[in-house]
Parts: C-alpha cells; structure tokens; sequence
C-alpha cells in the first residue's frame, strides 16, 4: 500500500513538476551528482522493490517480502533522505557511515536472495563478517530510532484523544466534498500527500523494531550455519572481532579532536571568541621570539590550520549540529512524557553519545571566528579563498533556492551571456567605444550581475544605460556623487527594485553592477535585460582597447554567446578562450598620426601631446634617492621570487640611493632592510594581513630611521627632503578587507602600487585612490613601467603626466587670460580633457573638504563622466530619482564604503535541537493503525524466521 501511494504521488506530481528542472541543473553542474543520484534513488528504490515484489518468490512468500520492504527498501530509502535532508556534505565520519550503512543493506538483500554461501568457507567467513555489521547496525540504527519513537506514541495518544471528538463529529466532510468538486486536482494532491504521510508516520513507528528485529535474525541465520559448519566459538569470534573493531572506531571518531580544535590549539585561541588579543598579538612575537606561541608556529602548521579553519566555517554543512545544541530529544520528551527531568536528561545524554561522531565539537558561532582569523593569518576573504569547498558545501542542500542563493555569494555562473555587440565611433586618435549586452536568467528569482574591469589610465566612461529587448536605452545613467550613488543602489537592490551603478574604484579599475535580471516567467520564458555601456579611449599601436575583466559575479558566456564586432558577427574560429570578457583590442580601420590637443575648461587649459613630440628625458640623478616599500603580509609567500627579480631589477636600473622598508602585519615590527640579496628574501616573515594603506603609514613612520635622511633634516631643520618615488611591491592583495579610512596622508613623492603575479586588484580604498592621484603616482604590474613613468614624469615637471602615449599638462588661466574662454573646436576631446582636469584639480586641493570635492563633480556632470568621485547610477522611477536627490544633500554624499563581497550563506536547520522537534498537535498524522500493522509485522516476522 505505501510503495503505491508513493509512487503515485512520485509519478503523477514530484516528477512532472521538479524532475526537468532538477535534471537540467544537474547538468549544468548546479547540483552535484551525489545528490542528484539520492534523489534518484527515492523514486528508484520503491519501482525496484515493486518490481521485485511481483517476482519470484516474494510472490509465494509474503514474510520474504515484508523482509525486503523492511529491512532492504525502506533503509535504503532513509539512506537516500539522510543524504538528502541530514548529511549534506560528506565528511570521513559521515561518508564512512553511508558505506557501513550501504555495506549491511547489501549484506542483508543477499541473504535474502542466496542464503549462506556454505560451498565456500572464504567467502562463508566474509559473508558472516559482513552480517556481523547487519547486526550492529541494525541494533545502532534500531535503538536510536526507538528514542524518539517513545515519545512519537506518547504524543500520539495525546493528539487522538484530543482530536478524535472533532473527526467524530464529521463537520468537515461537507467542506471537503465542496472543494473537492471545484478544485479536485488540487484535493487529489492533497489527499494522496496525506495518506502518504500517515503511511510513512506508522513505518516510522514501526520501524526501530523491524529494523532491529530483522537484522538480529539475518545475523542469527548466518551464524547458526557458520558455526554449524566451523564451530560456534569460530562465528562467535568472528562476531566478536567486528564488535570490538567496530567500538574501537566509534571511540576513536568520539575522541579523535576534529581538526578545528587542533586549528584553535595551534593558534593559542582557548577562547574562541577573543580572536583579536589571542591570536594577533602572538603572530607578532616570533621575531623576538621569547613567547610560546609564534609565527612560525603558524608557518609550520599552515595546512592543517586551513583545513581546521575551513571546517569550522562550514560546520553547518558537515555536521549534525555543534555539540551543545543537541536538547531536541529532551525537549520532546518534555512535551509529550510525564518522566521525571533526570530521566529525560540520562536519555538525552545517551542519544548524544550514539550520535557523537556526527556532531560538531565547538561553538554556533564559530563560523564567524574562522572568517576573522582566517583573513588576519591567510590575508584574504575565506569565501575568496576557499571558494571551491564552500561552493560545494553550499551545493550539498535539498533547496533549490537555498542552492543559487549560496552559490551566487561565491561568484557561480548563473546568468548567461547571450549577445554582446561593439561598436567604435573613431574621432581621430580617440574613439567612442559602444558595448552592448543581454542577459538572460533562467531561474525562479532575480539575479544581480557583476562586473570589475580596467580600461587604460585616460580612458573615460561616458553612459550608462539600462533596458530590454524592445529598448535597450531605457533608463539612461545620471552623474551621482560616490557614496550616494552607492546608499541608493543598495537600498534599491534590497527593494528588488531595477537599477544600475558604475563606479570608478582605482586609477584604472571600474566596478558595474546591475540588478536585477528579472526571474523566468510562469511559462518557462527566462527573464531578461539589456545594458549599454560608452566610453571613450585613445588608439594604441594595437587597436582600440576595450575592458579586461579581473573578477564577475554570476554573469558567464559560453559557445552559444553572440558576439557582434563593428555590425559584424565574430566567427567562433575568431576568439580565443583565453580572452575572458572581451579581446584586448578591436583592430583599427586607419591608423590615424597622433597630434597635438588643447581644449580650455573651467580656466584651465589642457593640453595633449604625443610622446613623441617630448623631449628626450634626461637620466636619473644618482644622487637621488628611491624608496621600495614591501608587502609583508601572508599573500607574499606566493610571490617571494618575483619579489627577489623585481628587487634585482630596480637595483640594475636605478642608479641612486636604494633604501627598502619591510612592513609587518599588527603586531609585528616594520623594519628597514639592509640587504636585498635573493638570500635574505627568502627569509623574509611573510604572515598576517595588511591594508595598502596601514603600508603606506608604516613607511611614513619609518622615514625618519633612514641616517641620510635624518642628517639631511639637521641641515636644513625641515623634514626629510622627499624621494623621487615610492614603489610598493605588493601582491593582488584583498580589497574586501580593507578598512573605511576618512584620510591618508598624501605621500612625498609619487606613489606607485607594483603589483606582482600581474593582475591588478578589482578596486582600491578611497583614500588610497586619492593618494595615487594626488602624488602624482598610479598602478601597473612590472617595476619596469613604474620607473619609466617616475624618470619621464620626473624629468617633464611636476605639471605634465606622460601616460597612454601622450603628455598631459593642465595649466590655470587668470580671468580674461587669452584664450581662457576659447574651447576647442572639436567638442569630443572635452570629456578626456575633463578627466585630466579633475586629477589636476585632485593633486591641488584638499580632497577632504566637501567643497573641493563638490567642485571636482560638478566638473563630471558637466561632462557626464565617471571619476574616482562621481559615478553613473541608471534609475528607473521618480521615488529614487527622488532619494538620490536626498543623498546628494547629505554631509556624507562622497562616503563610499568598501564592499566586502562576503554575503550570508544559508543556514540549514538543525535536525537535533529544540526547534527541529515538532509539536504535539503534528503527530495527529500517526494513527492507531501503527499498533494494527505492528501485530501483523509480529505475525508474519514470526513465519519469517522458519521460512528458508
């Protein structure tokens, strides 16, 4: 009966309504396959039963078939739930189960099906091993049912008699008939999902003793027939052995430390929660190395304090529950017994042994002190760090939506791509560059998209749109102050409202972000959104650059991407994998012979000439001083040969005073390096994490230590003379952890961020980008550019900035000046001109007053550009235009907060604890017809035993 009321809901409803969607996500790797396979098996496992049930000798043997529904489908079937609902990710404890689980199924269906292998002794004694776990198993699995079957009756009685005077009285059998002729599909379901639940309750009941009653008589069978043929005390050896083995592994996975307590054990972390005092202030002691926990400790055993972090983190995931929030069973106990409290607490305790190798040991919150500890040590985000394992974890959950939602905190491929067009507007030596996009989304929610790129250094963004197929410019971009822009968008994107933020984060590095892409429709029609994108850039010998990606969030492209270039469909021979977003250029039609620009505005006039027309830059002075600035922070270790080169380099091409400083992360102690040999670099204490601009304090700090430096300011009575560059050598670093710093102070020379592995981070810190632009300093990935830059910038004057192939010089002009009121003919050339302008601008004034920052976004909005201070924010409805204008009006309007990119992971519940135990009034679906098919389970269980 129930094997055909399941596979009539599974068939008639489950299937036709989820099985397409759960199909294609399994293909497209959204689920994994494991999970995928037990949900599978839920509706495998039953037609196979059936099937077999209708054969043979279950046909002529009912007790043989009661043994099969007993004591092979339904375990098999609770195995495929408790991958499914309780076991989400796998760990060794839990998938060693599965297999010992799995092992006794197989086990007992074989006795079933070929009884005990006599003609063969080796296999005789496998078999009767493999029974000995049946046996184990079945009084485990039996006994632990039996603790929450106890209360599960007791309950029972109490919700009949309290509802039976109602189902007596049968007012509701008018209502029911009514509805069920106007909605009888619906009531259909209803019913069938009923039935099945009051089925499945009774099996619950009865199944502790089935499963133990069952399982002890295949062992009993099997051992009889061993020991008849080798002796009783052999099968009771054999049998004895297993036990103890099996006790000897139950302990040890009891006892055995998980690897986070040995994680927090190796950091001095006793309280867990004080992160900050006992783990921070160790890393910085090994230096002296005088106290009994240090970083090298940490250096020593970084693999296993990973792993350990990791898997506090996830604990979610791959436990049961943490060890002090297992009271569910005593909770129920409470609700539905009259035992005494330290009965109920003795059974509780005994439940939490039986299931102690499930359970996490450590704390709820411990998820939150992995995180902290994990950036202070690794010196990155542990969802950026660990994005593979947490990816998986978050996959391993039976809701659907739980799934996209955690893997879109990761950055997973959820959105597709479908066409991408460009077009170019050549203007001479610059160009409009058109980007066009659609997107689809293929599932039941709205999905943000995210892009971070860089375009070269005088490249200036230009629009922004947001629409769809019938208009793809529907709501244009307004120029918004940066942290307005920033509050309004967020406070959007939690309305599930429509709009569109690009913002400029770096000298040369963009962040766009849209939302949303509207959810399918109730068709099955996958929602959609369009986005355009202008901007415009010089030529390069190469063509004209278009964006190059550095990190995206659940937008992908694959092969059935359209890609249109110039009106023109790119043949898929035409582009190389390799190339992420978009190729590095879009070739050009004519070259066109670089000349010389001016363009007056806002009493400036800006000038633009080619490098070429230059004079030659005279050679460093060897009498001048550079100052390198090292990373030290964790994420180095990975760089320390390109750290050796790059030092070797700027030892070969400079020919003045080289003076290296070495920062250290809190704790630790700055230092000023004395030798740059290969040797002493791979000595270097690379550990914790540190902020690009906490490096450019400490070397602020450490200036004053240099002797040259120091006796020149007893000259001259002043501060130091300043260097004629700082280059910090540093890694891709993490910009999600970045603090909000209100100032930095400007540096006393140019600033130049050197990036080693090649790629530049996704965004920099506000004050930091303001830093860069007032220093006159900027980005790259090769100390090479940084010193050909400083000795050309150097050399030209403080005034003109050599970058993209042209010279750049903002001059101010008095009122009535010749040609302060004359602007270039060519209007195109403004918004590049502005651009510069507003660096200018940034260099000579105070960039923390509001009024400066007030006249620099005019300047944008005149223009319609993005800087470092305005961005581009698509708004589709008065109420935000409305709110924008609000924002604008605040002191906090340039306010941009740095944006960790760490979202929430889903919580699965927690099967153990008091709020994963049901009411009273629930168990009303457990009839007394448990008690009638228990005594026919008796009857028959008994003919069973004297069946062969």
């Amino acid at each position: 009966m129930w094997n055909l009321m399941f596979l009539s809901w599974a068939y008639l409803l489950l299937l036709p309504l989820l099985g397409i969607e759960l199909v294609q996500a399994t293909l497209q790797g959204a689920l994994p396959t494991s999970f995928s396979l037990s949900l599978l098996g839920l509706v495998l496992i039953p037609t196979a039963a059936s099937i077999a049930g209708g054969k043979g000798r279950f046909r002529t043997w009912p007790a043989l078939l009661m043994r099969l529904f007993y004591g092979v489908e339904l375990p098999l079937f609770g195995l495929c739930l408790l991958r499914l609902f309780i076991l989400r990710e796998l760990n060794p404890i839990s998938a060693g189960f599965l297999v010992f689980l799995a092992w006794a199924m197989v086990s007992f269906a074989l006795e079933i099906a070929v009884g005990y292998a006599a003609q063969r002794p080796l296999l005789a004694t496998v078999q009767l091993v493999s029974q000995s776990v049946v046996l184990l198993l079945g009084l485990y699995g039996g006994t632990l049912l039996l603790l929450y079957v106890i209360p599960s009756l007791c309950g029972l009685g109490y919700s009949v008699i309290t509802a039976l005077p109602s189902i007596l009285s049968f007012r509701w059998l008018g209502d029911f008939l009514r509805e069920l002729v106007r909605y009888p599909t619906i009531l259909f379901s209803i019913t069938l999902g009923g039935m099945l639940l009051l089925f499945s309750c009774t099996l619950f009941v009865i199944l502790p003793f089935a499963f133990c009653h069952l399982y002890t008589q295949s062992w009993w069978r099997i051992a009889q027939a061993y020991g008849k043929q080798h002796g009783r005390k052999g099968a009771m050896a054999v049998t004895g052995t297993v036990a103890i083995v099996a006790t000897l592994l139950f302990t040890a996975s009891v006892q055995t430390p998980q690897s986070q307590v040995q994680a927090f054990a190796q950091l001095g972390l006793r309280d867990q929660g004080d992160v900050d005092t006992a783990l921070v202030s160790r890393l910085g002691e090994p230096v002296t190395g005088s106290a009994d926990f240090s970083a090298a400790a940490v250096v020593e055993n970084l693999d296993s304090i990973r792993a350990g972090l990791l898997n506090a983190y996830l604990h979610r995931y791959r436990y049961l529950s943490p060890q002090n929030q297992v009271d569910g069973l005593a909770f129920f106990y409470e609700e539905t017994t009259a035992l005494r409290p330290s009965i109920i607490q003795a059974l509780q305790h005994f439940h939490n042994y039986l299931i102690a190798p499930f359970l996490y040991q450590g704390q709820a919150d411990d998820p939150e002190v992995a995180a902290t500890v994990y950036a202070q040590i690794f010196d990155t985000p542990i969802q950026r760090g660990e994005r593979q394992a947490i990816q998986a974890a978050l996959q391993a959950t039976w809701n659907r939506d739980e799934v996209q939602a955690g893997l879109l905190n990761i950055n997973q491929q959820v959105i597709p791509l479908t066409l991408q067009q460009v077009t170019v507007t050549p203007q001479g030596e610059w160009g409009t560059v058109e980007i066009q996009e659609r997107y689809e989304n293929p599932t039941w929610q709205d999905e943000e998209i995210f892009y971070s790129f860089a375009l070269p250094e005088t490249a200036v963004i230009t629009g922004l749109w947001l629409g769809d197929d019938e208009n793809p410019r529907r709501y244009p971009g307004v120029v918004a102050s940066r942290g307005a822009a920033q509050q309004v968008y967020t406070q959007e994107v939690q309305r599930q409202v429509d709009p569109a933020l690009l913002e400029q984060v770096g000298p040369r590095q963009y962040r766009l972000r849209v939302f949303p892409v509207p959810a399918q429709a109730l068709d099955n029609e996958p929602g959609h959104a369009r986005m355009v994108l202008r901007y415009q850039v010089l030529q390069t010998p190469e063509g004209w650059p278009l964006p190059q990606l550095t990190e995206r969030r659940n937008v992908f492209w694959n092969r059935k991407t359209v890609r249109e270039r110039q009106d023109q469909p790119l043949k898929a021979r035409d582009w190389d994998p390799d190339y992420g977003w978009f190729e590095p250029t879009l070739a050009l039609a004519e070259p066109t012979t670089p000349t010389t620009h001016q363009i007056t505005l806002e009493q400036h006039r800006i000038t633009a000439t080619p490098a070429a027309d230059l004079p030659t830059a005279a050679p460093i002075d060897p009498s001048s001083a550079l100052a390198v600035v090292i990373d030290g922070s964790y994420s180095m270790t990975h760089h320390r040969q390109e750290l050796a080169q790059s030092l070797e380099t700027l030892q070969t091409l400079n020919p003045g005073a080289l003076d290296v400083y070495l920062t250290a992360a809190t704790g630790g102690t700055p230092q000023v390096l004395d030798s740059l040999s290969p040797q002493a670099v791979a000595t270097l204490p690379f550990y914790g994490t540190l902020s690009l601009a906490e490096m450019v304090q400490q070397f602020e700090d450490l200036q004053a230590t240099q002797p040259h430096l120091a006796q020149a300011q007893a000259d001259s009575g002043d501060r130091p003379p300043h260097y004629t560059g700082i280059i910090l050598l540093t890694d891709e670093g993490s910009y999600e952890l970045e603090t909000d710093r209100p100032t930095l102070a400007i540096p006393p020379a140019p600033l130049w961020l050197v990036h080693l592995g090649g790629i530049l981070p996704a965004a920099y810190e506000d004050s930091l980008i303001t830093a860069l632009d007032s220093s006159r300093g900027g980005v790259t990935t090769a100390v090479e550019t940084a010193l050909e830059r400083l000795r050309r910038d150097s050399a030209a004057g403080s005034e003109l900035r050599l970058v993209d192939g042209y010279g750049w010089q903002v001059q101010p002009l008095a009122p009535g000046a010749p040609g302060a009121a004359t602007p270039e003919a060519d209007p195109s050339f403004a918004p590049l001109a502005a651009r510069q302008l507003i660096l200018y601008q940034s260099r000579h004034s105070a960039m923390t007053q509001l009024a400066s920052l007030d006249a620099v976004h005019r300047l944008a909005q005149a223009h319609h550009i993005v800087s470092p201070y305005s961005s581009l924010l698509a708004l589709v409805n008065d109420r935000q235009r409305e709110d924008l204008a609000a924002a604008e009006q605040q002191d906090d309007r340039f306010d941009r907060e740095v944006e960790t990119g760490e979202e929430t992971l889903t919580d699965p519940s927690n099967p153990v604890s008091t709020n994963a135990i049901p009411e009273t009034g629930t168990l009303l679906g457990i009839t007394l017809g448990s008690v009638l098919l228990l005594g026919i389970l008796r009857r028959r269980s008994r003919s069973s035993l004297l069946d062969p």
